[in-house]
């Protein structure tokens, strides 16, 4: 059969139509050789948009097309042509192709062989462009492998099952999750979804219905049963798979092990409650229980009591002993505490040493002064922290709902403030709440929060208050802190010093204080005049701040200042609540270069004995010991003996608060090395101070003056 048409057998022009409107191109070929090697003899017009080579010059060179066919895919694609002749059958076969650009073609070739009246081999084919079907092929099967892929390697369980609860198809983390050694395991045993695997059959159910109701379920969180028989809690989702017809097929989905998950939720749940030390009810719940029972005794028109313990003197075993004792001692009371109380009582640790309780029946009766006292006999008895036998006492402060207050922060505050008037009192007391108590603690209040913005407000400030030599050269001064409120006019340090420390507001004050007087020891350098060292009075909570000496040492850096013109002061009262923790600490200090004193020394109990290891340089006499000085006094032999002391130990020894010549004359007798208080100077604002120190004129003698001065 050959493709060109005997003369007048066909109109030509209609076979030239017909071979146009077929897809690619229309090929004649001749085989000859034993390998079946193929030479074209007509060549259709789709021949240059299939190859880029025209009909004519492909039949010109009858070989030049099987010269374009990928040499890796010539055997193959010969090898089925010269079959298909020698059978005088039919054929297909996919093949590359280089087109006349050099890019890579897909062709598919379709026909026939026979064998021609002259014994000669020969092929009639259409041969057409496959290469984006070949290339969507690929993106199918890359597909379909990143899913099979996906689906076997995810950390997730992935999943198909029937309506009624098989599995159809399962990935080896869904198999894990169940505690299955492979997916074939899971899909042999796990038989029923809703009766084997939920521990609750009515979540299969409920599965079924939020699918029916929705067509897919989210995180359907559910316990299962594993293998073994352990339980873990999943969550689900899935969704139904239709045919293009929307009929069912399966469900299809993922699964996750939340059991850490729900874990972590139940103890933080606990933890949300609970104090994380001592167990015990932490401040949200202990105000969940007393609103419940504040509507209880509203509707009995009963009371309620409302009670502030705190432990008397829990600071200086913790800073003595260390945390791990001060936690074991909390844990101790708060089990001593659950012991004594009863079932009715709610009791809750409200922070630090700090304990509340609510009694909810008979709050006014007799039994409250008992309970009471089996609270405070608990707490007291001895316990033992290591080696060391321990007592505390404690403070309690009451108030009463609803006679006192309707609301619990009211109430807290109004306890509160009578557990600080019975620690006032002398502590270890019960102290009812009254509205002279109240007076007190909003005066108080007002003053914290007036202080908590006084530097933001600009109303803290430094005065300065000169130390003199024996000889009345300056030697150092000391930075004292002033506030001016602009709610409470001028605040005494004695108030205002005490709320900082009680409230750690003394830590940014203090903070305050270095950038100031760095501030002054800097323009005072710049403007040529002599720069003293002064002295900064520390709060004992300050060298429990990490971050303390950065701040400070990062100050001067940025100043230039050298550390030597700082002297830190700390009482003696306070380097004595933790003596071994003060010594490694200002040893640290002092060896960078800052100079240290003990102020108000003369105070402490046990001073003596820890002088000797102290890291310090001064010691100041307390002002109480200069106040009754007197020839032949008693404070007169107790500041010999002070200067005596700090002589033998190489220190340099200063009298404070010296206000009369004869006090002055006594302890510059006795040795004392410097001095300090109204007989020089009263404490002077920064002008003042900048004044006297140009008025020196690089000379070392203060210009002090004793003319208003009592006693002078």
């Amino acid at each position: 059969m050959a493709l060109v048409p005997a003369a007048g057998a066909v109109d030509a022009s209609l076979a030239e139509r017909v071979l146009a409107a077929l897809e690619g191109m229309v090929i004649q070929g001749r085989l000859s050789g034993t390998a079946g090697e193929r030479s074209l003899t007509f060549v259709s017009e789709g021949a240059e948009a299939l190859c880029g080579w025209s009909a004519e010059v492909l039949m010109r060179d009858g070989a030049l097309f099987e010269r374009l066919v990928a040499s890796e895919d010539k055997a193959p694609l010969m090898a089925h042509v010269l079959e298909a002749a020698q059978a005088e059958g039919r054929y297909r076969v996919d093949y590359r192709i280089i087109h006349r650009n050099g890019s890579m073609r897909w062709v598919s070739e379709q026909g026939a062989g026979r064998c021609g009246e002259d014994g000669v081999l020969y092929t009639e084919a259409q041969i057409k462009d496959i290469t984006e079907e070949v290339a969507a092929q690929q993106q199918l099967a890359d597909a379909e492998l990143r899913y099979r892929s996906i689906f076997d390697s995810g950390s997730e369980g992935l999943f198909q099952t029937s309506k009624d609860g098989v599995y159809l198809a399962a990935n080896p983390a869904l198999a894990a999750i169940y505690g299955y050694d492979s997916p074939a395991q899971l899909i042999a045993e796990l038989r029923s979804v809703g009766r084997q695997l939920y521990v609750d059959p009515e979540r299969r159910a409920a599965f079924i219905a939020q699918m029916q109701a929705d067509g897919e379920v989210r995180d359907f969180v559910s316990a299962v049963r594993r293998r073994d028989g352990s339980i873990v809690w999943i969550s689900e989702s899935a969704h139904s798979v239709r045919d293009v017809d929307g009929n069912f097929l399966y469900y299809e989905g993922s699964v996750r092990d939340i059991t850490a998950q729900r874990e972590a939720e139940n103890r933080l749940r606990y933890q949300a409650t609970r104090d994380q030390l001592t167990g015990l009810l932490n401040r949200l719940s202990f105000a969940e229980r007393f609103e419940e029972a504040a509507r209880r005794a509203d509707r009995r028109g009963d009371n309620l009591l409302v009670a502030f313990i705190d432990l008397d003197n829990f600071k200086v075993i913790n800073d003595s002993l260390g945390h791990l004792f001060g936690d074991k001692l909390l844990l101790t009371v708060a089990y001593r505490l659950s012991q004594c109380l009863r079932s009715t009582d709610v009791l809750a640790r409200y922070g630090g040493d700090e304990f509340v309780l609510m009694l909810e029946d008979d709050a006014q009766a007799g039994n409250v002064e008992a309970v009471l006292a089996r609270v405070q006999e608990a707490i007291a008895r001895p316990v033992m922290l290591g080696e060391k036998e321990v007592t505390v006492t404690s403070s309690i402060g009451v108030a009463h709902y609803p006679e006192d207050a309707r609301n619990l922060p009211q109430l807290l505050q109004q306890a509160d403030a009578a557990m600080y008037t019975a620690k006032a009192a002398g502590r270890a007391r019960v102290h009812r709440f009254t509205p002279e108590i109240g007076a007190n603690a909003t005066e108080r209040l007002a003053l914290e929060m007036a202080l908590r913005s006084a530097i933001e407000r600009s109303e803290l400030s430094l005065v300065y208050q000169p130390r003199l030599g024996r000889d009345g050269e300056l030697r150092a001064m000391e930075a004292l802190l002033r506030w001016h409120s602009a709610e409470f006019g001028p605040v005494s340090p004695v108030r205002f010093i005490r709320i900082a420390e009680e409230t750690g507001l003394i830590v940014p004050i203090t903070d305050f204080v270095i950038r100031s007087v760095a501030a002054h020891l800097d323009g005072w350098l710049r403007a040529g005049l002599g720069c003293p060292r002064v002295a900064i009075n520390c709060s004992v909570q300050l060298f429990r701040d990490s971050g303390f000496a950065a701040r400070l040492f990062s100050v001067l850096e940025r100043h230039g200042l050298p550390p030597q013109c700082i002297e830190l002061e700390i009482t003696e009262t306070q380097l004595m609540a933790d003596p071994q923790r003060m010594i490694n600490t200002l040893a640290e200090l002092k060896a960078r270069g800052l100079t240290v004193a003990v102020d108000d020394f003369g105070t402490g109990y046990s001073s003596l004995a820890y002088l000797k290891s102290l890291p310090i340089d001064v010691i100041k006499i307390d002002k109480s010991f200069v106040d009754g000085l007197q020839p032949d006094s008693e404070d007169l032999q107790f500041s010999r003996a002070i200067i005596s002391l700090g002589h033998s130990l190489g220190l340099t020894v200063v009298a404070e608060g010296v206000e009369t010549g004869l006090q002055h004359q006594l302890l510059r007798d006795l040795g004392c090395d410097e001095f300090q208080g109204y007989r020089f100077d009263r404490p002077l604002p920064v002008p003042t101070v900048l004044g006297k120190l140009q008025s020196m004129d690089g000379g070392p003698l203060w210009p002090w003056s004793c003319e208003a001065v009592r006693g002078a």
